[in-house]
Parts: structure tokens; sequence; C-alpha cells
């Protein structure tokens, strides 16, 4: 069946495109839910039968390829055998993927290829950059796999069968059903139903980022959702205080107040803690691990929660009050930057 779709069979082919067109949808729907957006949707699919005939004939030039039982065969190093092309002449993923990582170096100009793929495709994608490297592609030593772990016994209450936007849709409900208990909430009718999408939202993210991203781990949403944990939930209520304090602390913000009163071991802590954050965010973004700043946050959290309950704003001399005010200030902007990168909406009340 696949052979006659890459031979162009035009009844397969209109079955092909109207269900890669639903899935596309579908997966449009999904991400902008949680507001992330695609510059453009280009599969190993796009490199079918021409473009494939384009690498064996590199490959072929190369003096690579072999015959092996009907197959095309490329050996690798460490006595590996890829096949490249099936005995009924019908591509692989392995032969598009080579087309792909070639043509996206010459057609994108771009500096780096990240393939964003689980655990499972780490051995592919070694040979995908060994082939690459073969066929003296720019690809070879300037593309990588950003491989990811497993979320282990992740269900609903409806059911074991888990699609994102179902996980959404119960994180929302359960921040939901949580806001009714509270005595302290602030938020009704339609902006508490945002507010719980939102808090849902960040509980999923932070947790899933918290992990180091190759480890698979167990999924429990009472630990998801526990707003006096390591949590996304409880990120968000800290932004909500922040935001409040700054609001209504009964003086105004000043960028260059003098700090010289911050001289309590809570307020240089948490000073000293703020001014880690590019290093932070430098080594997130070389070991690409969103783990380094979500941990980064939860101290953030601790120590803004310390200076809190010790350095009132409202109320102290004006000099005081300015300086504490930017500290807090700042910690908030911190919150405000981390969200931006982890593609999570700050929340300015619960």
């Amino acid at each position: 069946m696949f052979a006659r779709l890459e031979n162009g069979d035009e009844k397969l082919m209109q079955t092909w495109r109207f269900f890669k067109d639903i899935s596309i949808k579908e997966l449009e729907n999904i991400y902008s839910r949680l507001g992330i957006e695609f510059d453009e949707y280009h599969g190993e699919s796009m490199y079918a039968r021409d473009k494939s005939n384009h690498i064996l004939d590199l490959l072929n030039k190369n003096n690579l390829l072999e015959d092996l039982n009907g197959c095309k065969v490329l050996r690798l190093k460490n006595g590996r055998t890829v096949t490249i092309v099936k005995s009924d002449g019908s591509s692989l993923y392995i032969t598009r993927d080579i087309a792909a990582i070639i043509n996206r170096f010459e057609a994108y100009s771009i500096d780096n290829l990240i393939y964003v793929v689980d655990n499972d495709q780490s051995s592919h994608f070694k040979n995908l950059f060994e082939i690459a490297e073969k066929l003296g592609s720019q690809g070879s030593n300037r593309s990588s796999h950003v491989r990811f772990g497993k979320i282990l016994g992740i269900s609903t209450r409806k059911g074991n069968m888990i699609f994102l936007d179902t996980i959404i849709d119960e994180a929302k409900a359960r921040m939901l059903e949580n806001q009714e208990k509270s005595k302290t909430t602030r938020a009704f009718g339609e902006e508490a139903h945002s507010a719980a999408n939102t808090l849902g939202i960040s509980a999923l993210v932070i947790n899933d980022f918290k992990q180091r991203r190759a480890r698979d781990y167990n999924f429990s949403w009472e630990n998801a959702l526990n707003p006096n944990g390591d949590t996304g939930v409880r990120l968000q209520y800290l932004h909500a205080r922040l935001t409040s304090l700054v609001e209504n602390c009964g003086v105004s913000l000043d960028l260059d107040c003098p700090t010289q009163t911050l001289t309590e071991k809570e307020a240089v802590d948490l000073a000293f803690h703020i001014g880690c954050w590019d290093e932070v965010l430098s080594t997130s973004y070389q070991e690409l691990e969103p783990a380094v700043i979500v941990k980064y946050l939860f101290k953030l959290a601790n120590l803004t929660n310390r200076c809190m309950k010790c350095l009132t704003v409202k109320g102290q001399d004006e000099e005081v009050a300015r300086a504490r005010l930017l500290l807090f200030y700042c910690s908030k902007q911190i919150l405000v930057e981390a969200f931006k990168i982890l593609a999570i909406k700050p929340i300015d009340r619960m």
C-alpha cells in the first residue's frame, strides 16, 4: 500500500491528504490551548519518491549501498546495518529523514537543527547523523536529538485512553473544584474559568519541565496540582501575590532607588538569587534543559516567600519601602520572563 502511495496512486494520495489536513488542524487546536504556534508544518512525508531517489543517487555515487535480500542497505560503525530501500522499492522513514536533513540546511540557512523526539528514537537519530556525515552534509555536526522520557501512570476520571486535550480539560476541572473550596478565591464567573484553565496548564507544564527531560517519571494529579508544593500552581499564586503587593503597597515603584537598606539576610539571599538569573538562563539554553529554569523558580519562590513574611513594605519609612518594593518587583519580573520562556500565561488574580 505504501509503495502504491509513493508511486503516486491518486486515490491513496487524496486519502492521505485528507487525514494529513485533519491531523494538522487538530494539532493547531491543541497547541493553541498551550499558547504555542508553529511557523510551518513540514514532515518527513514531504520527502517521498523523487527526493528519496536523489539520496539513493548520492549513496550510490559514494559506494555506500549494498544489496541484501532484495533490499538496499548501508553499513555503519560497530557493524550496524540500516535498510534504506525495502524489497518492494519503497523508501523508509530513515530514507526520507536523510533527504530532509540535507534539504533543511540548504533551504532554511539554519544554524542548528534540533529533533525533539522521545528516547525510543535514539538509535534512529544516531544512524541518521552518521549517514549525513558519510554524505558530507553540514547537518552531521550541527544537528542534535533532544530526547525525552515517558510519563507513567497518567489517567483521567473518564478512563485510560489519554489525549492531551483531555488532560488539559481534566486539569481545568480539578482546579475549578479547588477554587470553589478555597476561602481565598478572588476570581469568579468567566474569570474563574479562565484562571482555572491557565492554572491547570501551568501545573501540567511545570510538573513535566521540573523533571530532567530524558527521564521517565510517574505522574500524580495530587502532586501536580498541590498549591503548597513545587508546582506551577504555587508559582502562579506567588505571581498573583506579588502583583497585589506592587499595586497596593502604598508607595510608587522607583527602579533607580537606593538599595543599601536591604541588609537583612532574607533580602540579600533573594537579591543574590535574582542576580543568578542570566546564568541560569544560559545554562538552560546550552543544555536544552527546562528543568534548570524550573528548579531556579522553586528556589526563587521559597526566598521570596521568606521575604514577604519579614520585609513589610506598607507603612515603612519611604526609603526602606521603596527598596523592598524594588526587590519584590524584580522577583515578579523574573517570574514573568520565565513564564514567557516556558509558554505559561501569568495570572494576576486568583
